[in-house]
């Protein structure tokens, strides 16, 4: 997509972490999968990313569903 989103991607790729992103009608959706072995619950607290993700996606945090591996 851009590169602010290939750097964030490369960063959590790095940890075990997967992201995936889809436009939505009105904003993006966001899933955050883990590798097996990888600690689900040792990702940054949810509105941390959602505000990383804001610049690379161009889009306010309520433009932003994010879903970590817990919930997929």
């Amino acid at each position: 997509m851009n590169d602010q989103l290939d750097a964030l991607r490369d960063t959590l790729a790095a940890d075990g972490y997967g992201l995936e992103v889809e436009a939505r009608e009105r904003g993006f959706l966001v899933k955050v999968s883990s590798a097996d072995g990888v600690c689900d619950d040792c990702l940054v607290p949810k509105p941390l990313l959602v505000s990383m993700l804001q610049p690379a996606l161009g889009v306010a945090a309520d433009g932003i569903e994010l879903l970590y591996p817990d919930e997929l």
